[in-house]
């Protein structure tokens, strides 16, 4: 990711606000499967595509290709999304490794932070 005015962007799209200050630059950015959201492709968010999913007890685990990245997703075993469907994948929490090093907690850019969100 990079971080331009204290928001972490991926190929221009804001993904995540630090709880902290954070110097502009590279970094990484770890997010983990139940916090990680989707929604209909076009509908805020980063740009993805559904390569597998699996049952992982009481969910289904979804592999999502995003900015060249694969994400995995937790989301209702009721809901299906079958391999290639296009979706729009949102962080509701983060954590940001800044390239200096410490790592910072991380909310949703304010633009993904209302309403309901999912397939």
């Amino acid at each position: 990711v990079q971080v331009r005015s204290g928001v972490a962007e991926v190929g221009g799209t804001e993904v995540a606000s630090p709880l902290a200050p954070v110097p502009d630059g590279e970094g990484l950015l770890f997010v983990r499967p139940q916090d990680v959201a989707i929604g209909l492709a076009g509908t805020p968010g980063l740009d993805g595509v559904v390569r597998g999913f699996r049952r992982h007890g009481a969910i289904r685990r979804l592999t999502v290709e995003v900015a060249g990245a694969q994400v995995e997703v937790d989301i209702s075993p009721t809901v299906h999304a079958a391999n290639g469907t296009k979706v729009a994948v949102r962080f509701q929490r983060a954590r940001l490794f800044p390239a200096t090093g410490g790592g910072v907690d991380c909310r949703p850019p304010a633009a993904h932070q209302t309403g309901e969100y999912a397939i």
